[in-house]
């Protein structure tokens, strides 16, 4: 509304996004108020502090680090056109990531039980969400790059190595969470600092921030053999994306196996196939209707309700089918049902 219609620009966005927190910010705090009127408790705040250099590392250092990439690529392409490809594709690539959502609860949970078999039922869920959302991204690039802005339909390329890296980061993080949920050295209230850099409240950050720095690092080096060759920004777009898709593989190899060493995971082969052979065949069919049907108009407020049939149909197919053929699907959606039905009552 800011942007387009007040025409605020950048100035609209960043209002936008301050209005966005300050209600989220409001209702979170509402919803606590309860909980947060308690007696301070002195021993908390000087454990807090003690430890507060983990915290740092943990937080401020990896987002020190976090987009570095993009800053690399302004400076050393001089242009930040590149930048804007990236951000555009960026935005379809990532939904991928949202699947991670169904898996939020790993760690607390894990953290206050030792009830491992939650992670083998959230790890499925994971696998039903992620599976669509994964050729979601792919199938709607190019529309979804069109809405955004004709100039940036030609970035799918992009789009797709995003998706890639948004599908392997995400079940990263969700081995990392997994992880960090079993570490009990913190119960210990006499453990010395030699102790914490030895588990894996130091070395599973540390591993995030080797990712990234090697990431950094490989892409300059692209950069620099590629710019003497290369005049589209768009191509360089396209490399940066390919390492970007790269990198976090053998990451999320290395902490599968970690996992495995703490976990049993037992994946249902035959609900996988079912999840696969739906998503594979709603998705193929909402593409060749696409390619058959969908006008490409620049009016936006014309184009995005055609675009929305085919979302809709998309994911609406995948998630009425699963339910007709697979019986934990059923379970999943009367839960919630059921749930919105008792918070609705109340």
């Amino acid at each position: 509304m800011f942007v387009y219609y007040l025409d605020l620009g950048l100035e609209g966005a960043i209002i936008a996004t301050v209005i966005a927190y300050t209600f989220s910010i409001g209702i979170l705090f509402f919803n606590v108020r309860d909980r947060i009127q308690v007696e301070f408790k002195k021993e908390y705040f000087f454990k807090w502090l003690k430890l507060s250099w983990l915290s740092l590392y943990i937080g401020r250092v990896y987002s020190m680090i976090q987009h570095f990439d993009v800053a690399i690529f302004s400076i050393i392409t001089g242009s930040v056109f590149g930048v804007a490809y990236w951000s555009v594709s960026l935005a379809i690539g990532s939904i991928v990531a949202h699947a991670g959502s169904v898996t939020q609860g790993i760690y607390g949970k894990l953290l206050a039980s030792d009830e491992k078999e939650y992670f083998h039922e959230s790890f499925r869920l994971l696998l039903y969400f992620i599976i669509p959302l994964f050729a979601f991204s792919i199938i709607f690039a190019k529309p979804g790059l069109f809405t955004l802005n004709p100039i940036y339909q030609d970035a799918v390329l992009v789009v797709i190595f995003l998706s890639i890296q948004a599908l392997f980061q995400t079940f990263t993080n969700v081995f990392y969470s997994a992880l960090l949920g079993i570490e009990k050295v913190d119960l210990n209230e006499k453990i010395n600092m030699k102790e914490y850099v030895k588990s894996k409240l130091f070395f599973l950050p540390s591993i995030y921030i080797i990712q990234r720095i090697l990431h950094v690092v490989i892409l300059v080096i692209v950069l620099l053999i590629l710019i003497p060759t290369t005049k589209s920004q768009l191509e360089l777009v396209i490399a940066w994306s390919i390492v970007s898709a790269i990198i976090p593989i053998p990451f999320t190899i290395y902490l599968f196996f970690m996992v495995k060493n703490y976990f049993t995971i037992r994946i249902n082969n035959y609900s996988i196939f079912k999840y696969l052979i739906t998503s594979t065949s709603i998705f193929s069919l909402t593409f060749l209707l696409m390619e058959e049907f969908l006008v490409y108009d620049k009016e936006i407020f014309v184009f995005l309700p055609k675009v929305l049939i085919y979302v809709f149909f998309s994911l609406g197919g995948y998630f009425s089918i699963t339910f007709l053929i697979d019986k934990k699907t059923r379970v999943l959606f009367i839960s919630i049902f059921s749930e919105i039905k008792s918070i609705l009552k109340k």
